[in-house]
């Protein structure tokens, strides 16, 4: 009976072990945006518009990326329709995180724990650094940056941008 008990523990131990490089960031249609929630490790979460604006395709540099409701699966990635979407929200979860806004929506986008470099898009964003030395850039928009807990570094683009932050460039107000 002990040798079974021992076997169990091994195994479980095994099984939560796990490749720290499988990251696996979820993509879905949630009440007119796309919400995109990061795995509990790095991230390299990606969100861009095809030619037409119809299509937003949701990518993980450092994993794959599963298709919520709303969404189709397209090998790693993750592909959302735009039409009736106002915006996207982005939560990266823990790890060293890469958030990138490629598209022309308005976003909230989260690095949460960890040292994480956020990038906004071309129309107005909010910016969260969470915990860690994080970099957010606003680019273009009206954007509002907030680094927390850390030695953050905003920079708030084009556009007229609220920064809070210890070293705060292109941040008006």
């Amino acid at each position: 009976m002990a040798l079974g008990f021992v076997t169990v523990l091994f195994t479980g131990a095994v099984a939560l072990a796990g490749p720290a490089s499988a990251a696996t960031v979820t993509a879905q249609l949630d009440s007119g945006r796309i919400l995109v929630n990061g795995s509990s490790v790095d991230d390299g979460i990606e969100i861009t518009l095809n030619l037409a604006g119809t299509v937003a395709t949701i990518s993980n540099t450092l994993g794959s990326v599963a298709a919520g409701s709303g969404c189709t699966q397209s090998g790693v990635e993750a592909k959302c329709p735009t039409g009736g979407i106002d915006r996207v929200d982005v939560f990266a979860g823990d790890g060293i995180d890469s958030i990138r806004n490629n598209t022309n929506l308005p976003s909230t986008l989260s690095g949460d724990n960890g040292f994480d470099t956020v990038n906004g898009g071309s129309a107005a964003d909010n910016l969260f650094g969470g915990f860690g030395d994080d970099k957010l850039n606003g680019n273009g928009g009206n954007d509002r940056l907030v680094g927390s807990v850390g030695h953050d570094t905003l920079n708030g683009g084009a556009d007229t941008d609220r920064c809070d932050g210890e070293v705060e460039t292109n941040c008006e107000l």
